[in-house]
């Protein structure tokens, strides 16, 4: 039996360029409420916080979806279908009978 045939062909991998320095540690939950400025504010008053900038969110998501739903309303028709019909009688061309 075939290797190659039943496993088939193996990909290439690419190799990545070397970096000698290693990727930045992640930051604690402590050092990021130290940046932000809410490590020393009351819990209440973090929860609160929280809660203003989840709702400011959200609004703007929902002002962005019915902007698109009001553009989507003002898209005209399209015109190459509208001028066939206006170019073209509404009565069926005749059929012209040849006689041999």
């Amino acid at each position: 039996m075939l290797t190659g045939v039943r496993d088939g062909w193996k990909k290439v991998r690419k190799k990545k360029e070397y970096n000698p320095f290693p990727p930045p540690p992640v930051q604690s939950k402590i050092d990021i409420e130290l940046e932000k400025g809410t490590y020393f504010l009351a819990e209440a008053e973090r929860k609160r916080l929280k809660v203003e900038s989840n709702i400011v969110k959200s609004n703007q998501i929902s002002k962005i979806r019915q902007k698109a739903k009001r553009s989507a309303a003002l898209i005209p028709p399209d015109e190459c279908h509208n001028n066939k019909d206006n170019n073209t009688s509404h009565h069926k061309p005749k059929k012209i009978k040849f006689e041999e």
